[in-house]
């Protein structure tokens, strides 16, 4: 886990499907919220680029803000934005 920008951190979570991806961002989006911190989270799956990775990873985080707090958004597969 790193801070990538001013609000926003990333997990790199190397070996994990996308159903456990987003099973791990909805425990932590629970956790946080039971200390009373509200945080929306983008999931993407690794495909061989990492650049599209982030870049996926950061369109779904902006798409889970903007549906409301506390949401999970998982990012489409590669090529499929």
């Amino acid at each position: 886990m790193a801070r990538w920008g001013g609000d926003e951190f990333a997990v790199l979570l190397p070996g994990t499907g996308e159903k456990e991806a987003v099973e791990v961002a909805e425990r932590l989006g629970r956790r946080l919220r039971e200390e009373g911190v509200s945080a929306s989270l983008g999931v993407a799956v690794y495909a061989g680029d990492l650049e599209d990775l982030f870049l996926r990873a950061d369109q779904a985080l902006y798409r889970a803000k903007a549906l409301g707090k506390g949401r999970v958004v998982l990012a489409p597969p590669q090529g499929r934005r």
